[in-house]
């Protein structure tokens, strides 16, 4: 009797162990399986000027409304161009005829269709506003024409190799022609756009809410990066104004919200110690860079340009502006290496050298004599001072006289544009994954001012090239050019810190973190 009632005791301990295996495994197959439903609470740093994005608005607006509107073209996981709306992309006349043929099928969120008459609308109205249209095409551009119902041409003067890059930007965004016509050249008040979220409502101060579009034609490819298929798992967004970071963190850690977008990284620690809490490293998100007044002044003698550069120890810097090493990578090349199309290696043999003694050897060289080095910096971003704070401490060291002064990051970009009033400031560039020709420090009337022929004619060729690996070559030489010539000094790679409650699935953590695809655990 005994024997028989342990024998069952073991045969049920095995059955529920099987069947708990079981469980456990449905459960784990559950949590992986998107789900639809409920409401993604996102607490951001404010609110946007406008929804309007062909305006100069910023980040926050792009965040928002890439979920309202689609543009022709998207940037896939390694940041290249691929199609969105646009169903294919060719080239003609050598070059100067684009074709651009249309997604059949894809509705706004009005029920109408999207044709090519909204599409040349939409260019058109973007070569007259937005800054990278207006800027590195728009010159070159003959005509926008529909050739048909989902057919657009874009007629040119030469070849360029910006084309298709400048219609992959956040900021490309495809309205319907009547909403066009009815607001023409001011801000867009009716946000109707094509994407897998429609506009709800703008609460000032509460919130602005989107909700699923029933009707969005995906796309059929898989997702990659930006572009692929774009999935509403959630019925709503509500993205919510929260100025302050401390109180974004307590509105994770309380379940008020369920992302939490721009933490500083000093919340790291205290978020990984919370099992309901994700902390999700935005990667790549920045990289901090210092600009030299090449226009007069004491740096436009190149070897003092050389013994700031050499003298630098860049962790340091790094750790001071982003934080712990999850925060921070060291790295030469202007574009981080995730951005596979133009990270390159190119002139890394001048990056982070830490020789101080080729520092004295090139100020002495360049005649410097202890001159006061006005160094401007601001205390509204943390990057900016503390990287200003760390190198003025070791450029001191070698034997430079750093002036650090503090301002407001508004005045420090009026007097940035006035050449007698600075020889130094730092900023740092969000993101930049667009081809070199984007990058504002590279012309000759930003400030700092670099005049250099042999970039010129580089850049040049950069935008009439058409073949892709050439077009690589050219930039690797560009770069060993800013290496060589140091119109800036680029510190490395600062990764940022969103927070997300234990249920959000899905989220891809990058610049410009998108919520489509992304669904909530029951």
């Amino acid at each position: 009797m005994v024997k028989g009632i342990h024998f069952r005791s073991k045969l049920l301990i095995t059955l529920f162990s099987v069947l708990a295996i079981v469980a456990l495994d449905a459960a784990a197959s559950e949590a992986q399986t998107p789900r639809t439903g409920g409401t993604l609470r996102v607490a951001t740093i404010g609110e946007p000027p406008s929804l309007d994005a062909h305006f100069p608005t910023g980040i926050l607006t792009m965040s928002i409304t890439q979920h309202i509107f689609e543009s022709l073209f998207a940037l896939d996981k390694d940041f290249r161009p691929t199609p969105m709306l646009a169903e294919s992309y060719s080239l003609a006349d050598g070059g100067k005829r684009a074709v651009i043929k249309l997604r059949k099928g894809v509705l706004f969120h009005s029920g109408k269709e999207f044709t090519s008459e909204d599409a040349v609308a939409s260019l058109q109205r973007l070569l007259k506003l937005e800054y990278h249209f207006r800027s590195f095409i728009g010159p070159n551009v003959v005509d926008i024409r529909a050739a048909d119902r989902y057919t657009v041409e874009f007629l040119l003067k030469n070849p360029s190799s910006m084309l298709l890059p400048v219609m992959s930007t956040a900021t490309a965004h495809m309205f319907p022609k009547e909403v066009i016509d009815e607001f023409k050249e001011e801000r867009i008040k009716k946000f109707i756009g094509t994407g897998p979220f429609e506009f709800v409502e703008w609460r000032a101060d509460r919130h602005i809410e989107l909700k699923r579009f029933d009707k969005y034609a995906a796309r059929q490819d898989a997702q990659n990066g930006y572009g692929g298929k774009r999935t509403a798992y959630v019925d709503r967004i509500r993205f919510i104004p929260v100025p302050d970071g401390s109180v974004r963190v307590a509105g994770i850690e309380s379940g008020e919200y369920d992302v939490a977008e721009d933490i500083s990284p000093d919340f790291y620690a205290r978020a990984k110690g919370n099992p309901g809490i994700q902390a999700v490293i935005i990667k790549p998100l920045s990289w901090p860079f210092i600009i030299f007044n090449k226009k007069e002044g004491m740096f436009t003698n190149k070897k003092l340009r050389q013994a700031i550069a050499v003298a630098l120890d860049m962790e340091p810097i790094l750790h001071a502006a982003g934080g712990g090493k999850e925060f921070y990578s060291l790295g030469s090349s202007v574009y981080q290496p995730e951005i596979k199309a133009w990270h390159t290696t190119a002139g890394k043999e001048h990056y982070n050298l830490k020789n101080l003694e080729l520092a004295k050897t090139l100020m002495k060289e360049a005649g410097y004599n202890g001159q006061p080095i006005r160094w401007m910096s601001t205390k509204q971003y943390d990057i900016i001072y503390n990287t200003g704070l760390t190198a003025k401490a070791q450029l001191e060291k070698v034997g430079f006289n750093i002036d650090l002064q503090v301002l407001e990051w508004s005045t420090v970009a009026q007097r940035r544009t006035k050449p007698d009033l600075w020889d130094i400031f730092v900023t740092f560039n969000s993101l930049s994954p667009e081809p070199p020709l984007y990058q504002a420090w590279l012309a000759k009337d930003w400030a700092g001012w670099w005049e250099n022929a042999k970039r010129d004619d580089l850049l040049a060729k950069f935008d009439l090239e058409a073949d892709g690996k050439k077009r690589y070559a050219i930039w690797e030489d560009i770069q060993k050019l800013i290496w060589e010539e140091l119109p800036m000094v680029k510190l490395g790679n600062l990764n940022g810190l969103a927070l997300a409650g234990s249920k959000v699935k899905g989220l891809w953590p990058t610049y410009l973190m998108p919520y489509y695809n992304v669904w909530l655990e029951k």
